[in-house]
C-alpha cells in the first residue's frame, strides 16, 4: 500500500512537474510555478523513502540500528504526511484565488 502510494505520488509529481497544471474540482485548474513546485514535493517521497529504507536495512546489518524493522515503521507516516502537504497547498493556492477556469477565465 505505501509502496502504491509512492509511485503514485511519483507519476502525478513527474506530470504536474513537465505539464504544470492541476486540476482542481470540475471546473478549475492551478497553473504555473506553484504546480511544479508541488510536483517536486511529490517527487522526492519515493527516492527518500527508498533511501531512508536503505539507510536503516544497513545500519541494522551492521548491528547499529536494532534488528525489530516494527520500530521503524514512519515510513508510511512521511508519505502522508507529504500528501496531506500537497492536497493542503493545491486547495490552499485554489481558494487564493489563483486557480483559472478551465476555460481560461479567472
Amino acid at each position: 500500500m505505501c509502496l502504491g502510494a509512492e509511485i503514485g505520488m511519483f507519476i502525478l509529481g513527474v506530470y504536474w512537474l513537465v505539464v504544470g497544471k492541476a486540476k482542481v474540482g470540475k471546473t478549475q485548474q492551478l497553473v504555473g510555478l506553484h504546480v511544479r513546485m508541488m510536483g517536486f514535493i511529490l517527487l522526492l517521497a519515493l527516492p527518500l523513502a527508498l533511501a531512508l529504507g536503505f539507510l536503516i536495512g544497513v545500519l541494522a546489518g551492521m548491528d547499529v540500528l536494532p534488528r525489530s524493522i516494527l520500530d521503524y515503521a514512519f515510513v508510511g507516516d512521511a508519505v502522508s504526511i507529504v500528501m496531506v502537504f500537497v492536497i493542503v497547498m493545491v486547495y490552499y493556492y485554489a481558494v487564493k484565488g489563483q486557480a483559472t477556469d478551465v476555460n481560461g477565465a479567472k
